[in-house]
């Protein structure tokens, strides 16, 4: 499955219209039937990020088709912790629920930003890797 077919499909399963996903990330509704029907191949992160939140997804799913879990750490009786996860624990608690869970989508939105910088850096190295026409015969 292509990412013009995951854009569409998702937006299907929210039951959104393709004007109400346009109007979230500031575009036309024509633009989001181009990303659908694959006329618009070379979309920018700047609309990646928004549409993969429109569509309460993430880009790595919208690009690969697949989810990457978080790392979760399971517990296993005494965690250490660095004093920067200290502090962290101490700002986030002193912050009301609606700030918190900001927080919280801010720190996936970074984390998904630099899973697909890494993806695209990746693809771009290999796409300038000259192929060793030698080993192919």
């Amino acid at each position: 499955m292509q990412i013009s077919e995951r854009i569409k499909n998702r937006r299907k399963e929210l039951g959104l219209s393709a004007e109400a996903v346009a109007e979230r990330i500031g575009v036309s509704p024509a633009t989001i039937y181009r990303y659908e029907s694959a006329d618009i191949m070379n979309m920018g992160i700047d609309k990646l990020i928004p549409l993969a939140e429109a569509l309460h997804t993430t880009p790595i799913y919208l690009m690969l088709g697949e989810e990457v879990p978080l790392q979760q750490r399971e517990p296993s009786g005494t965690v250490e912790i660095s004093e920067t996860e200290k502090q962290l624990n101490e700002l986030f608690h002193g912050c009301t629920t609606d700030e918190q869970e900001k927080i919280i989508q801010y720190a996936k939105g970074l984390i998904e930003y630099r899973k697909l910088k890494e993806f695209l850096d990746g693809a771009e190295q290999e796409a300038q890797t000259p192929t060793d026409k030698a080993s192919i015969s």
